[in-house]
């Protein structure tokens, strides 16, 4: 995202939108990274189930 002086933190947007390009690509890591978080802890609540199941007490 451009700067409101037109830069992208200080440095000029290329011609190609490069630096668009590096935002998006920022912003897919950024992304894979919550989804990787997610689906680790995902794996550590169900590997924690197995290990210590909770019993469940009908009411």
């Amino acid at each position: 995202m451009l700067d409101e002086d037109g830069t992208a933190g200080g440095y000029k947007q290329s011609e190609g939108g490069r630096w668009r390009k590096m935002d998006r690509a920022a912003e897919r890591l950024q992304e894979g990274k919550a989804v990787a978080m997610g689906l680790w802890m995902a794996r550590v609540h169900v590997e924690n189930q197995l290990e210590n199941p909770v019993m469940r007490v009908s009411t």
